[in-house]
């Protein structure tokens, strides 16, 4: 009887051992680990559509000293969304927004109108000193979040070959370029926050012993900004030479293929990608199409 008792004692303490361990390396993980993900979780505390609250990996240009230049990166901002139900003044609503960030007053009074919406987003991409403006008047209905979004610092550099990220139905992601060729290098799991405890710890050893998925991390490419500018600048006087409908180029290493340019006219800024109108010209047709 003492050996059994002696052995129940030892089987309890090992399972408060083990219980011990896993809930000081969930504290590991959530005050070192995940310290940045759950201090932004605390920042959008209030109810607002997920997809706009996002983290990616970032593309870089590399220079000939071998140091790298952001081509794509994700950046944080906030954004203004009222409450139409608790709105009470619209029009001086709509003034404050309008003094710290221009809007279209058509369309907020159309989404001000909508009373049986509880949401409805008015501004975008707005800095902390514009944020901090609308929310220092104190308008009921008006609400200010967090917000990630992709950016392109380099603008119209190699947009065909970077790509960009965007919407195809509910889903976000890489649409061209590559953005869409390393989407799931460059995706990171917004999940990671809402799952269970103990699944998270058990999700966590299967994905380290078990996982030959595709990891996560940033892209470096061979494109040398200074070189593409210069491609990018005589295309351009190519152009405004003869009018071709269409123009394209490459500055490549003979010896290995290495590409440390490539351009196509028309073009257009990844950073408003959107108002293109022809959207055939977002692919990369040096890539993409086929020539006799």
């Amino acid at each position: 009887m003492n050996y059994n008792f002696l052995s129940r004692i030892r089987v309890i303490s090992a399972l408060l051992f083990i219980l011990t361990f896993l809930l000081i390396t969930k504290l590991f993980f959530v005050q070192i680990i995940h310290h940045e993900s759950y201090k932004d979780r605390a920042d959008r505390q209030y109810a607002t559509p997920a997809t706009n609250i996002f983290e990616r990996g970032s593309i870089f240009f590399k220079n000939k000293d071998g140091s790298l230049i952001a081509a794509a990166v994700t950046t944080s901002g906030f954004k203004v969304a009222i409450n139409p139900k608790e709105l009470v003044e619209p029009d001086s609503a709509y003034l404050a927004i309008n003094g710290a960030v221009p809007i279209d007053q058509a369309q907020f009074t159309d989404k001000a109108a909508k009373k049986t919406d509880p949401y409805e987003e008015i501004a975008y991409h707005l800095t902390k000193e514009q944020a901090d403006k609308i929310t220092n008047y104190s308008i009921h209905g008006v609400y200010i979040y967090k917000e990630n979004w992709r950016f392109y610092p380099g603008g119209d550099m190699a947009p065909h070959a970077i790509g960009f990220v965007g919407y195809k139905g509910d889903q976000y992601g890489g649409r061209t370029g590559l953005e869409k060729y390393y989407d799931a290098t460059l995706s990171r799991n917004q999940q990671e926050l809402y799952i269970n405890f103990f699944a998270e710890i058990f999700s966590d050893v299967n994905k380290t012993l078990f996982d030959k998925s595709e990891k996560e991390g940033d892209i470096v490419t061979s494109i040398e900004p200074n070189v593409q500018a210069y491609l990018q600048k005589k295309m351009s006087e190519v152009s405004d030479e003869w009018h071709p409908d269409a123009v394209g180029g490459i500055i490549i290493n003979p010896e290995d293929g290495t590409i440390y340019a490539m351009a196509n006219l028309p073009s257009y800024d990844l950073n408003n990608f959107s108002k293109v109108k022809n959207v055939s010209i977002l692919g990369d047709p040096i890539v993409e199409n086929v020539y006799e």
